[in-house]
Parts: structure tokens; sequence; C-alpha cells
């Protein structure tokens, strides 16, 4: 069936290509298709002579030889070659990253734990986890999210963190997981999600709002899929200080 059609393309393809010269050799030798010239241009101003009617007939010719052509020069063209063009079109975009060359660090010091005067009272403690892209190429469109949530808060496991991460290679980026007031009663055991609701306006009470010791797992994606994570515990210790540590070590 393929051989079939071969054929019948080629000879299609070839009767076009005569039919084409021919017209193109007949206009270059100033013969023949002059009286067509003559009479298109009858009709025309002055200035469109039969001069420049085979000009434009050889440009035309030159055109359709191209389009008639170009396909079968690409119809002919190995597999391999094809692929090779594809790819390297593509560039970057076309290299998988490799998942084991990302990292979700967690850690102590000013980078992770952030503290600022609260305007409560007190003192503001965010912490942050380091998103580390060791892969040699550019990382984008990842999202950070807290997964598995253990218990369970406002009916929620899955919590949102940071979205649309690019990270170019080599470089790293913090994300603020939960925040703790210091110093304040009230809000002694309280922990607060940094996240927001997916699901609309309107958000359950107590929404990301944590008492206690919880379990999690932070989860660095891309489309859909899994490129880093990492199993944890949030808590708040005896001093007031809340804490993120790693139970995956």
């Amino acid at each position: 069936m393929g051989s079939v059609f071969a054929k019948a393309f080629a000879g299609g393809f070839l009767g076009k290509l005569a039919g084409t010269l021919f017209i193109a050799i007949c206009l270059f030798l100033g013969f023949g298709p002059d009286k067509w010239a003559k009479f298109i241009v009858s009709e025309f101003p002055t200035w469109v002579t039969p001069g420049l009617a085979q000009a434009a007939f050889l440009t035309l010719a030159a055109i359709t030889f191209i389009a008639l052509f170009l396909p079968l020069w690409k119809w002919k063209q190995p597999d391999a070659v094809v692929a090779a063009g594809a790819s390297s079109f593509s560039g970057a975009q076309a290299v998988a990253i490799s998942p084991t060359d990302l990292y979700i660090q967690t850690g102590i010091g000013a980078d992770y734990d952030r503290r600022t005067p609260s305007r409560f009272g007190g003192v503001l403690h965010i912490i942050r986890a380091k998103i580390i892209n060791a892969t040699g190429i550019a990382l984008s469109q990842a999202r950070v999210s807290i997964v598995n949530l253990n218990p369970a808060n406002a009916g929620h496991r899955d919590f949102p963190l940071e979205r649309g991460i690019t990270l170019a290679a080599g470089d790293s980026t913090y994300v603020n997981v939960a925040s703790h007031q210091e110093g304040s009663e009230a809000n002694k055991d309280l922990m607060c999600l940094q996240t927001s609701y997916p699901g609309g306006f309107i958000t359950p009470a107590g929404y990301g709002i944590l008492i206690g010791e919880h379990r999690l797992q932070l989860r660095l994606t891309r489309d859909k899929t899994i490129l880093a994570e990492i199993f944890c515990r949030l808590y708040i210790d005896d001093h007031d200080v809340m804490r993120l540590e790693r139970l995956d070590k």
C-alpha cells in the first residue's frame, strides 16, 4: 500500500514539475507564453508590458517549483534527521529534570527562621524551607505544597504554599511554611500555615490554623509530577518556639 501511494505521489509530482519547468523555459526563451502574456495584459494599463508579465510568470514558476519540491524533500528525509531537527529546535525543553537533583531542605538560622516585630505584640516567627535546583537546567512553573497533614485541618490534608516557582540552574529560593506569634499568651499554641484557600473566596473556619503537633510532607511538583518531597513534624516546643523537623533523615 505504501509503495503504491509513493509511486502515485511521485508520478503526480513529476508531471506537475515537468509542466512548470516547460512554462519557465518558454518564458525564459521568449516564445510561446509571450502570447499568453500579451493576452493577459491587454486590459491592463500601458505600463504593464508583456516583459513584465513574463517576469511575473517566471517568479510564479519559481515559487511553484519550491512549493512542489520542498514537501517531497522533507518526505524523503530519514526519520533520524527529522528527529534530530526537532530535538535541536526544542532545546532545553527536551531535557528531562531529574528529581534527584532537586532538594527541599529545612534548617535553623536567619534564613530559615524569620523573626519580625508583630503589630499585635511579641515577635512573629515564620519558618521557611529551602528549594535547591541542582539539575543544571532551569526549573519553571513548579509549586510547593503541604500534603497529607496529620491530623487534618478544617477537613483538609493538602495545602498549597507557593505556585509558579522559577529557578535558574544552580539557584535556590525559600518558601514560607508556617508562622507563630511568640510572646503572646492568647496565641501560645497556635501555628498558621502560609497558605491560601484554593476552593474559592469563602474560607472554611479555622483553615490553616493548627493547634498542637502535626506531621506532614513538603512536596515540590510540576505538572502533577513529584520532583522532591520530605517528611516533617511541625510543633511548638516548651520554650514557645515553633519547630519544623525532618523525620526522614
